[in-house]
């Protein structure tokens, strides 16, 4: 029996006032099973970021509502978000946000140090998703000792390691180059095939989504269309990733 791990229903944020009213999201819904690969694409102002961020708790949405593991956020409980935060979800970003006073390993191991997890457990955790994500090599040096590729590995293994239940990856390979962005979209394939890892992730980039197994397209705040892999190879996903981005923003370069 396939889980659903998040639902969004009716979602709305605006911003102002009714004078001055922006309507960044409107009655967006979808779900997403666990074990999943959704990738959320749109135009820039399209809402994609907003989404994240309201299901990342780090926005309060102006009506409807997000549940996690059938149950709902109440955005009105701060300590709730920060245990939500905490324990539930895992964030890879554009930016690595890694703590340069830290080794990888110790970056990695900081969320379950504040769990009060045994170092055992910790060791075990690390090593495992080191041999996954191909960091087993660097886990002693410091960020500024690591290539861009390295420490936005590095910045996954930290997301994962406390076994999330949802991880949302914003432009997680932004910042990247071509070489080293193939390899964590690859390993985050892996982990997601192989750990049943649920990852909502937004990018611009065609290429990127191609991973993903679902697409969700957003443009002016509502859900334009959705499509899914199926049994696409990466190229025929791709292509057809192309297709809708050009209906809907005239080509490739607006996302």
């Amino acid at each position: 029996m396939v889980l659903e791990c998040l639902r969004v229903q009716n979602l709305e944020k605006y911003y102002g006032n009714k004078s001055q009213m922006t309507k960044a999201l409107e009655n967006i819904e979808f779900s997403v099973e666990e074990g999943e690969f959704v990738g959320i694409m749109g135009p820039s102002g399209s809402g994609k970021s907003t989404l994240l961020n309201c299901i990342a708790t780090l926005e309060r949405p102006t009506s409807g509502t997000v549940c996690l593991n059938g149950e709902a956020i109440d955005y009105r409980k701060e300590r709730k978000l920060e245990k939500i935060r905490k324990e539930h979800l895992g964030f890879i970003f554009q930016e690595y946000n890694l703590l340069s006073t830290l080794t990888a390993y110790e970056n990695i191991a900081l969320s379950l140090t504040i769990q009060n997890q045994s170092p055992s457990t910790i060791q075990k955790r690390i090593s495992l998703l080191a041999q996954q994500l191909g960091i087993q090599e660097i886990l002693g040096k410091y960020p500024a000792e690591l290539s861009g590729g390295q420490q936005q590995r590095v910045a996954a293994a930290r997301a994962l390691v406390k076994n999330p239940d949802l991880i949302l990856a914003d432009e997680p390979t932004g910042a990247l180059d071509s070489k080293s962005a193939y390899q964590l979209l690859e390993q985050l394939e892996v982990l997601q095939q192989e750990n049943q890892a649920t990852i909502l992730m937004v990018t611009h980039d065609a290429f990127t989504a191609s991973f993903a197994q679902r697409i969700l397209f957003i443009k002016d705040g509502k859900i334009f269309s959705e499509i899914e892999k199926g049994n696409d190879t990466r190229e025929q996903f791709f292509q057809r990733i192309l297709e809708v981005i050009a209906v809907i923003g005239g080509g490739e370069d607006v996302f």
